[in-house]
């Protein structure tokens, strides 16, 4: 394979990705790297098919620095601190966990428990 690149979309954003043949995937994938096999599924596959597919490929050099660069954000501990007694704002929030006020507010919104000072007055 020609080390080819890949540009895959999903709901976490775009990963790029870097064609491998097999060798070099199980070299990446023995020294701890995240190896993806990219196969077309639909409903006329079989397990041979899956057993004989090609197409290994993992993260660009590039991709795997920007990524590492990324903070983690536990969603679930956000929505737990706000709803917790006694309330806690948004900066509090985001001060405790090292992150911005306007991140914990953004996922305040997507869960639908976010309420807005300005607007309840």
């Amino acid at each position: 394979m020609g080390g080819r690149i890949c540009r895959l979309a999903d709901e976490g954003g775009e990963l790029m990705l870097k064609e491998l043949d097999m060798k070099s995937a199980v070299d990446r994938a023995w020294n701890g790297d995240n190896i993806y096999l990219l196969i077309k599924l639909d409903d006329q596959t079989t397990v041979r098919d899956l057993a004989c597919a090609g197409g290994f490929c993992s993260r660009t050099e590039e991709e795997k620095a920007t990524r590492s660069n990324v903070k983690r954000i536990d969603h679930g501990r956000i929505v737990a601190l706000d709803t917790a007694e006694p309330p806690r704002s948004p900066q509090w929030i985001a001060d405790d966990l090292g992150i911005s006020a306007q991140t914990v507010i953004n996922h305040l919104k997507k869960e639908g428990i976010y309420k807005d000072k300005e607007a309840s007055e």
